[in-house]
């Protein structure tokens, strides 16, 4: 899946995003959108026509991600990602160990 410029952007910014860098600019639901596909976007990996999540020993897999029309791959594949358990669990882990390590 090939990110856009905004996406990559995103990608990038992710300490800003985590450390309130865009808090001024939107809403606290938008905040935590923006946090999702910024942590989304880092852990993601293309593998043998499927789509990889993996975060500490958490690993999500979305197969067939070629056999999808283009203009709904990557809008179709992150819904997924974001909708599973297991990226909620690995988001819920990052988001705690993110500010524990700000913390200390």
């Amino acid at each position: 899946m090939k990110l856009d410029e905004t996406e990559l952007k995103l990608k990038e910014d992710i300490d800003i995003i985590f450390n309130g860098g865009y808090n001024d600019d939107f809403l606290s639901d938008q905040i935590e959108y923006i946090k999702q596909i910024s942590f989304l976007y880092n852990h993601i990996d293309i593998e043998d026509n499927s789509l990889v999540f993996k975060y500490d020993n958490m690993k999500l897999k979305i197969n067939g991600i070629s056999e999808l029309p283009p203009d709904f791959q990557k809008e179709h594949t992150i819904h997924l990602i974001r909708n599973s358990d297991e990226f909620k669990s690995a988001y819920t882990q990052f988001s705690r160990d993110y500010k524990i390590k700000n913390f200390l």
